[in-house]
């Protein structure tokens, strides 16, 4: 946690969808609050179901950030003891979240070009790589 406090960006950079998700739903959830403030009525039924939706959203994005960040510490460490491992990183390149924490943690080790040579071979089951890497 301490390292996400430190590497804002990096963070961000190995989970994007999630924490982007994130904001949205806590964004919309804050626009149910001012606008049941604003009318001065409590909030009916549906506003209710709508923040319940809206804050569920938000703890499943951070389990699901939680897991992107802890694998792309695994990878760092294996990295770090092992060097790169081509059949380790195969299994990173199906979805575009574990592609994003293992390509940070391979571009914190050095190894960007060996990654993106196993992204390449494997782009027949890579799903979303019409996203941009950031």
């Amino acid at each position: 946690m301490l390292r996400a406090l430190k590497h804002p960006i990096e963070t961000f950079r190995s989970a994007p969808v999630q924490f982007t998700g994130m904001a949205v739903n806590l964004g919309s959830a804050s626009i149910v609050v001012a606008t049941s403030e604003r009318h001065g009525a409590p909030p009916n039924a549906f506003e209710l179901s709508g923040l319940a939706l809206n804050f569920g959203l938000v703890a499943l994005q951070s389990v699901v950030a939680k897991s992107k960040l802890k694998l792309r510490d695994r990878l760092e460490t294996t990295l770090g003891q092992h060097g790169f491992d081509a059949r380790a990183m195969n299994l990173t390149t199906s979805t575009y979240c574990t592609r994003q924490a293992a390509r940070i943690a391979c571009e914190n080790y050095g190894f960007s070009s060996e990654y993106e040579a196993v992204c390449a071979r494997n782009s027949d089951i890579a799903r979303f790589t019409w996203l941009p890497h950031i």
